[in-house]
């Protein structure tokens, strides 16, 4: 895909042959990454064929294009003409590559010439980072909070540019709340609800019951991005901003036959009509639904005989016994003695388990209810903040009868299809709000959907207990100044009696020399990386050892995600360009040709505090083996953009942001060394290599250390590629002899002669050699073999996902060959796994033992804190109508209780009749309790057939 983008852009460079369509512009420059932004593309020798929908290779194709991914921006034909195409750009889904995305139009199938490119960017799109309130009844006035991107509304078609206006600038076009308009402006007063930069009102006009996300839509910026802090997991497994239920209020009659089919009127809010939305239960029987509309529905009750204690209402009941004490949390009979008429006792549904109780004095407190749960699994509970005493006790089959104690945050094993009953008992002291929390180890959505997400994730490391090499220097008097002799190369004089010396001689003879080819330049933030230097401002990344530096011993790995190079937000920090012309360094590593340099800059017009990014080519043919050093001219840059036509030479000009050259595939790593913002362009070449870089050996560090009443130090010489072979360290006063190469490669120990005393060097630890060979990882229950001891991180998550058969997976990896950690994640059904394991019977080393560890440093989850109401039902033991909307329960806003009493039913005691003339029948009924009047109020039927009601006494029906 790289050779191929690189191809397709040195193409548009060179051009194609006049006559050609041709880009020339484009407007605007930043995209939203969910897309939506109107593009204006101009040019020449664009289609006149507007309308091509019989011949797709006719008519006008845009297309953004990056190293990742190609987006469709479709073509708004009415708008377009042959020198400009307008498009509507689509959402950026893939963020491995760069921001900057080229332009490609095709023309009736022929490619345009010309290049031009938008960059999407995070801060562009609108953003809603919470919908208030979360749940509500139904068609209520909402608050957006986040970047509204403008304070300025205009209620068109966002979709219709036209209408829009082009000359409009940024402005709020449309809002939706579950797909249907939500509306801005009050009805009644014909204002605005409210529209700042910060949040937005408006008013939902969906009558949907469930799950809904809100939507807006901004000119120049896009459609806008809900963010995961405010989006959150229903009972039913799906995401939302906002959600709503329905409402109960009344219940008529309140009472009805034991046997059943009373005709129940339901009123209320929030029932849908379609069939098999709506459903009622009476007692947990079903009720039989007859008709159904928005606010009104009608069923037939079940007989008394099917009903039982079952869910009511949405909600938990939260109750309290002020001055009272149980002294044994765990005794039923203490607790089944505590009911609603005993002192101090109050009680309430919550809508969530968020309890706020008055513990000036003692309190004993219970919170109950059933646990609607979306699928089958592990599931734990506990609260959070609850000041005094408590214990959970849960009945998995939902009956209270069979409930057991279980502790805060255990397992339990859970049904879909089957409510548990649970409840949490509690005494206190104290005034406080506490919430009750649920983990579901289930989780389907992962952190990047929502941040109730916790995504699995386990640690493999593996520990070599590796040797560095210690050489001991020992001498009789004092030997006074000599050098230190390594691999050919020797030191300048030291005192080897002096610790610090010795050190540095050795640190001095293993690093890679450089020299600056340059008059008399300054610098700014210069750094080569190594210890004790100041971090350039913003950098992000780590330091490395373990290969080769390009000068000294360390450089800088850059982070994949966000290869930040240089940062600041401080005027007073930043790089004067005026004054620091140019930025230099050296990469290492397969590099994309440009990189992204952001100005704090005045224009002309008096904007002093303007900001903008332009994209550099940096020239730097750097390699994955090979370093290459160049400076970018920042100057020459912004004379050579479009900035340059709105800025006066001299005036303030500033870099605030510098992203190094972002790796050209996910499987590369860049590296930086010998940074520096500079008066001149300076180069850096590489001098004198370390003395063991024939060896392979890098040297990161030396500890000396006196050796106790003796005259003798011991060297430790530490690696960053914990290389082995190291050559016996050499004291002379002379450039040392040419033999000693041989010599002092394996010899364990060597005597030498400074002036007229002799010093000895000997081999007091020998370095252990790298781990060699292969490990295993058993994950999900399957085995992963033939894995090397250092596998890249981007090596292991494909051989993982291969053997899972799955694309979800993502592996980091941490240190060098001293200690490896990986880190594996979930990134696809992220919920809870079995513990990973790994045999490391493959690996072969010649040090002590490998340590190993595995362990789960996340677990994976949805975090429910609290627990919303739509996970909950009110145990009640009389009958209650419960009603369920599109599977959400509703809530009680008024009576919902229901009796089955006979004393008010209809009973019969004689049924008289005779056929006439026809043969049809008079019927007349005689009972009691016939307390309407109406005939339409009643229904007689025989053997299956309707009787019409003719006349009504409160003791007689006659029907025909």
């Amino acid at each position: 895909m790289r050779a191929a983008f690189g191809t397709w852009v040195a193409a548009l460079l060179i051009g194609l042959a006049s006559g050609q369509p041709q880009i020339t512009g484009r407007s605007p420059y930043w995209m939203g990454h969910a897309g939506g932004v109107t593009l204006s593309v101009f040019g020449s020798g664009f289609s006149e064929d507007m309308f091509s929908q019989f011949d797709p290779t006719l008519g006008n194709i845009v297309k953004l294009v990056n190293e990742a991914e190609t987006i469709d921006c479709e073509v708004i034909n009415y708008l377009s003409n042959t020198n400009k195409v307008v498009c509507n750009t689509g959402p950026r889904t893939n963020t491995a590559g760069s921001g900057v995305y080229y332009i490609q139009v095709f023309s009736d199938g022929v490619q345009a010439t010309g290049t031009q490119t938008v960059e999407y960017a995070d801060w562009v799109a609108p953003k809603i980072d919470s919908v208030t309130p979360r749940w509500a009844l139904g068609r209520t006035v909402v608050e957006f909070y986040g970047w509204m991107q403008s304070t300025k509304y205009r209620g068109v078609d966002p979709a219709d540019p036209l209408e829009t206006g082009s000359d409009s600038g940024v402005i709020l076009t449309k809002v939706y709340m579950g797909g249907l308009d939500c509306d801005m402006v009050n009805e009644t007063s014909g204002e605005l609800y409210q529209l700042e930069s910060r949040s937005l009102r408006c008013q939902v006009t969906s009558k949907y019951i469930g799950p809904m996300n809100g939507t807006t839509y901004v000119t120049e910026r896009g459609v806008s991005v809900g963010r995961k802090w405010g989006i959150y997991v229903d009972s039913q497994d799906r995401l939302f901003q906002h959600h709503t239920y329905a409402g109960v209020d009344s219940v008529s009659p309140s009472s009805g036959s034991t046997q059943g089919n009373t005709l129940l009127t339901v009123t209320g809010v929030g029932f849908d009509p379609y069939p098999g939305k709506t459903e009622v239960w009476v007692g947990g029987a079903e009720c039989v639904i007859q008709d159904v509309q928005d606010e009104t529905l009608t069923c037939l009750t079940p007989s008394q005989d099917e009903t039982r204690p079952a869910p009511g209402e949405r909600g938990i009941l939260s109750e309290t016994w002020n001055g009272v004490y149980v002294s044994n949390i765990f005794d039923d009979s203490l607790w089944d003695a505590l009911n609603s008429s005993h002192s101090g006792y109050s009680s309430s549904v919550m809508m969530d388990t968020r309890i706020t109780v008055d513990g000036t004095q003692t309190l004993t407190g219970k919170v109950s209810g059933y646990l609607h749960v979306a699928h089958d699994g592990l599931y734990s509970l506990g609260t959070i903040e609850l000041n005094g005493d408590s214990a959970f006790f849960i009945a998995e089959n939902g009956n209270p009868d069979n409930k057991t104690y279980v502790g805060h945050w255990h397992h339990i094993t859970l049904e879909a299809d089957t409510p548990a009953y649970f409840e949490l008992r509690y005494r206190t002291q104290a005034s406080m709000t506490f919430r009750i929390a649920m983990n579901d180890f289930n989780a389907k959505f992962t952190y990047d959907q929502t941040a109730m997400g916790h995504d699995e994730r386990h640690r493999v490391r593996l520990d070599p207990k590796e040797q560095f090499e210690v050489q001991r220097i020992s001498y009789s008097e004092s030997p006074g100044q000599a050098r230190i002799y390594l691999a050919g190369l020797t030191s300048d004089p030291v005192d080897i009696t002096v610790d610090t010396e010795i050190r540095s001689a050795i640190l001095g003879l293993t690093d890679q020399l450089c020299e600056t080819q340059a008059d008399s330049p300054t610098y700014l933030y210069q750094n080569d990386f190594e210890m004790g230097e100041d971090n350039i401002p913003g950098l992000r990344g780590s330091t490395a050892v373990d290969i080769a530096s390009y000068c000294g011993k360390k450089s800088f790995l850059m982070y994949s995600a966000d290869p930040r190079l240089y940062y600041t937000n401080e005027e007073d920090e930043m790089a004067d360009v005026n004054t620091y012309r140019y930025m230099c360094f050296a990469v290492r590593g397969n590099i994309e040709t440009t990189m992204r340099i952001q100005f704090r800059w005045k224009d002309k017009y008096g904007n002093g505090g303007r900001t903008d990014t332009l994209v550099a080519d940096h020239g730097l043919a750097a390699t994955a083996d090979t370093w290459t050093y160049g400076c970018v001219d920042l100057l020459a840059l912004v004379d050579n953009s479009w900035l340059n036509d709105h800025r006066t030479a001299g005036m303030k000009l500033k870099v605030r942001h510098v992203l190094a050259p972002r790796r050209a595939t996910y499987r590369d790593s860049v590296y930086v060394d010998t940074f520096a913002f500079s008066t001149e362009d300076i180069a850096v070449v590489q001098t004198r290599p370390s003395a063991l870089k024939n060896a392979g050996i890098l040297v990161d560090d030396v500890v000396v250390t006196a050796v106790e009443n003796e005259n003798a130090f011991d060297v430790e010489i530490q690696t960053g590629n914990c290389a082995g072979d190291f050559p016996l360290l050499g004291v002379t006063q002379t450039m040392g002899d040419a033999s000693w190469i041989t010599d002092l490669a394996s010899a364990a120990s060597y005597t030498f002669s400074v002036g007229e005393e002799e010093v000895n060097v000997s081999r007091t630890f020998v370095a252990t050699h790298p781990v060699t060979g292969t490990w295993s990882l058993n994950i999900e229950g399957v085995t992963v073999k033939d894995i090397l001891f250092d596998v890249e991180d981007w090596a292991l998550d494909e051989m993982i996902e291969a053997a899972l058969g799955t694309s979800g997976m993502a592996v980091s990896r941490s240190g060098s060959c001293t200690l490896y950690t990986w880190h594996i994640e979930w990134k696809e059904n992220p919920g809870r796994k079995e513990l990973s394991s790994i045999d490391i019977s493959g690996l072969t080393f010649d040090g002590e033992k490998i340590n190993i560890n595995v362990g789960r440093s996340r677990e994976g989850k949805l975090w429910h804190d609290p627990i919303e109401g739509d996970f909950l039902t009110v145990r009640h033991e009389e009958p209650q109508v419960f009603v369920r909307v599109n599977g959400y329960s509703a809530a009680c806003t008024g009576a919902c209780a229901f009796a089955f009493d006979d004393s008010g039913v209809p009973s019969l005691s004689s049924v008289a009749g005779s056929p006439d003339a026809s043969g049809s029948h008079t019927l007349t009924i005689v009972g009691t309790g016939f307390s309407s009047s109406d005939n339409n109020d009643y229904s007689v039927t025989v053997g299956g057939s309707v009787c019409s009601v003719s006349a009504v006494t409160t003791t007689q029906v006659r029907t025909l």
